[in-house]
């Protein structure tokens, strides 16, 4: 977690986990597929757990090529969280029993069973973040002043990149 500070990377977690449910973006071969996902779990180093089904579309992607990205929005409160990650299909009974938030509504959509339950584990390479709660007094106040000394307004969010140990 290289050129984050511990106050950034737990605002990260805390948003993430605020948040719970975001996209998974795969390969499937030349192109890029995405799909709901809801988060299982996520430690304290940042790895992101979800549940899904062995015989998932997904699994078969990541097997192949484990780059993937995972997004998470709250529009309604301006925050934003993106995650480059690898991926890794975990057929680990104990692990999936430890994991808080089960999300089986998900992996029964998809065709899968608790007997067929892996859990999804992405390690993040780097992650960014925008919070606009925190910020947006500060932003519009300075909005409004480049208005009054008639300079272009552009908003802009507060965004934090984080690059984590596992790049």
């Amino acid at each position: 977690m290289a050129g984050a500070s511990n106050t950034e990377i737990k605002k990260l977690l805390n948003i993430l986990r605020e948040m719970q449910t975001g996209i998974l973006v795969t390969h499937a071969g030349a192109q890029l597929k995405g799909r709901p996902i809801q988060i299982a779990d996520i430690s304290e180093e940042g790895i992101v757990w979800i549940y899904a089904s062995e015989y998932s579309d997904c699994l078969k992607e990541i097997t192949e090529n484990n780059e993937v990205f995972l997004s998470f929005s709250e529009p309604g409160s301006d925050v934003y969280a993106v995650i480059s990650a690898r991926a890794f299909g975990e057929d680990n009974a104990e692990k999936i029993k430890t994991l808080k938030n089960p999300s089986l509504k998900m992996v029964r959509t998809a065709g899968g069973s608790a007997k067929n339950l892996m859990a999804l584990r992405a390690e993040p390479v780097e992650a960014e973040f925008w919070d606009g709660r925190s910020g947006r007094i500060v932003i519009l106040f300075k909005m409004l002043k480049k208005m009054m000394k008639g300079n272009e307004v552009n908003y802009e969010q507060p965004q934090r990149i984080i690059k984590w140990k596992y790049s």
